[in-house]
């Protein structure tokens, strides 16, 4: 793929300054072995293979010639082995404890990860649980193959980039209550290390990778940075019965990191809540003459409301005199987008004969046109700061026949 722009001097001129191949394949292989020792033990094992077939091409155009920010083409595997014992003390207690292995040939990190969580159903319809697990994530794919601009040597800087590390503590509450109503609640904490960032002083730090489009393009970077979560997280549902269904989760959290300089800050994503909530009603007509042996007409709706991410400012004279967007690196993620909301509904009718199903529906998303800002950009032909935004009001007309 090539990507051209407009001269910001000439705008007659299009310019060629960026050619793109990134191709990602995934093989997965996953073979599981259930043990049960008596009725108070169950033993499960199994081993998961992900083979990456990759090439990844991301040049752009300095002065005269086109120049690799990334370059990497051949295989990776992800290989995981697990095994996890489950025991009934009693009826009401019950421990599930297990280990997993995880090696990940790209980098050669090799992680071992202990996990065990306890469960009291001190009712029929209540429990509670605590659980504790390490856990390891690679990095996106492309980000191993980051090349430096400046040596220009031909060497990926990022493949000896190992596992980031988080230790979840989970406290949770489950109530089943009438016949077709849940609560759960959980409260968390997770602590991260080994975080991928910058060898100088800067606020760079891997766990904001994924907020904005594409991934970092950051060189040399090592495994030292930080961050913790933690919050309170409470789902309400009904399940479908009577004709309809209902479903609620919300979440007060907080989410913050630390990079090379050494300061917490927020991360990309601490929105402190996110609600959503979700329903339908249905109503069944009986079939007629025509052989038609049910109508179905259903509407349902989805809401979601969450805080405005955290985004760090563009500093405008310095991107003025680059003719590029220059973030202000002090201020990274001091500032907040408006917060996020969206409505979402979908009206449909169905027919059934004996063999086959017609239905005719439309999905409206984001109902009320909330214009939802996405990221703050710089105009390098106007000077100027603009509001980039999330999708508007979109009708989605479909018909469909279910066999």
């Amino acid at each position: 793929m090539n990507i051209d722009s407009i001269n910001p001097d000439n705008r007659e001129e299009i310019v060629r300054n960026q050619k793109v191949l990134m191709r990602q394949n995934k093989y997965s292989a996953h073979l599981m072995y259930n043990y049960k020792i008596d009725s108070r033990n169950t033993v499960t094992s199994g081993v998961m293979v992900d083979v990456y077939d990759v090439k990844f091409i991301d040049s752009v155009l300095i002065q005269t010639g086109f120049y690799p920010r990334k370059y990497g083409t051949g295989y990776g595997a992800l290989a995981q082995l697990y095994s996890m014992w489950k025991h009934k003390f009693s009826e009401q207690l019950s421990l599930n404890s297990g280990l997993h292995f995880q090696f990940f040939s790209i980098s050669k990190s090799f992680a071992a990860e202990p996990r065990v969580s306890l469960k009291y159903q001190f009712t029929e319809k209540q429990s509670v649980s605590l659980g504790y697990g390490l856990h390891h994530q690679v990095q996106p794919l492309p980000t191993y193959y980051n090349y430096d601009l400046v040596a220009m040597d031909g060497k990926p800087t990022n493949l000896n980039m190992g596992f980031s590390r988080s230790q979840h503590l989970v406290l949770g509450y489950d109530w089943f209550f009438l016949k077709d109503f849940h609560i759960k609640a959980e409260a968390y904490f997770q602590y991260i290390d080994k975080v991928p960032i910058e060898q100088f002083r800067s606020s760079f730090s891997m766990l904001n990778a994924g907020a904005d489009f594409g991934t970092p393009d950051n060189t040399y970077l090592v495994n030292k940075g930080k961050g913790r979560n933690y919050g309170l997280e409470i789902t309400a549902e009904k399940f479908f019965s009577k004709g309809y269904y209902f479903l609620v989760t919300s979440s007060i959290f907080q989410s913050h990191y630390k990079a090379s300089d050494n300061i917490w800050r927020n991360t990309a994503f601490n929105g402190k809540y996110v609600v959503n909530a979700l329903g339908g009603y249905q109503i069944l007509f009986g079939g007629k003459k025509n052989k038609v042996k049910r109508h179905t007409f259903a509407a349902d709706a989805k809401i979601t409301t969450a805080g405005g991410r955290y985004y760090t400012p563009i500093d405008l004279l310095a991107s003025e005199a680059a003719r590029a967007e220059v973030l202000l690196d002090k201020q990274a993620f001091s500032q907040k987008y408006k917060d996020y909301f969206r409505m979402d509904m979908k009206l449909s009718y169905r027919f059934s004969f004996k063999k086959m199903t017609h239905e005719f529906s439309t999905d409206f998303q984001n109902i009320f046109n909330i214009k939802n800002i996405f990221r703050k950009v710089y105009n390098p032909r106007t000077n100027t700061l603009n509001n980039e935004y999330q999708q508007g009001l979109f009708i989605l007309p479909q018909y469909r026949m279910l066999f």
